[in-house]
């Protein structure tokens, strides 16, 4: 009889730890993100004056933002986070890619003077711009922000895309916290 309730009790204790520790595990089990939308093909010029295609960051997971050169407001707090968050993934994890919401001034050398200014690497980070008109096309329709004429209007936000070209989340620029967090989830 003393063996049967031992053996029940190590059975219950055991049931008990599993079912617990699987609690546990959903509990902190972190949910693929969203799929918000897809980003279309685009094509834009990059600093280094090569055609740069949505296409070349198929299978790539990768962060873009929009900002201009000459910008005194927002754009230099949010590239100086984003290029602290750089530093937490190897150039191989994410990509990086600015796109220039002033195509008229900020023309590929532009582009080149401000990422020597700032320091960037552009072999691991895509500084692009293009006509008013294709700017605006991929501003508006493929990732769904706002244009104004004048550059000093624009987002703050970056957005995360997956290897598949899909929107998985749009974060403040201003707060690299959340973005790093989510970034391996995809």
């Amino acid at each position: 009889m003393k063996f049967l309730q031992g053996f029940l009790l190590v059975a219950f204790v055991t049931v008990s730890v599993g079912i617990l520790s699987l609690v546990a595990f959903e509990k902190f089990r972190q949910e693929p993100l969203p799929v918000l939308g897809s980003v279309e093909p685009f094509k834009l010029l990059s600093a280094d004056e090569v055609e740069f295609s949505s296409a070349d960051l198929r299978g790539k997971v990768w962060i873009a933002n929009f900002f201009f050169t000459s910008c005194p407001g927002i754009c230099p707090l949010v590239m100086g986070k984003l290029m602290h968050l750089r530093r937490n993934f190897a150039p191989e994890q994410v990509e990086f890619v600015s796109i220039s919401v002033d195509p008229k001034r900020d023309d590929p050398s532009k582009l080149r003077a401000y990422s020597d200014k700032i320091l960037l690497d552009r072999s691991a980070w895509k500084l692009l711009t293009g006509s008013k008109e294709d700017v605006d096309d991929v501003t508006s329709n493929k990732f769904k922000f706002a244009t104004f004429d004048d550059p000093g209007v624009h987002t703050d936000k970056v957005v995360l895309i997956d290897g598949e070209l899909q929107i998985r989340g749009y974060y403040s620029g201003t707060s690299a916290d959340d973005i790093k967090l989510k970034a391996p989830r995809i």
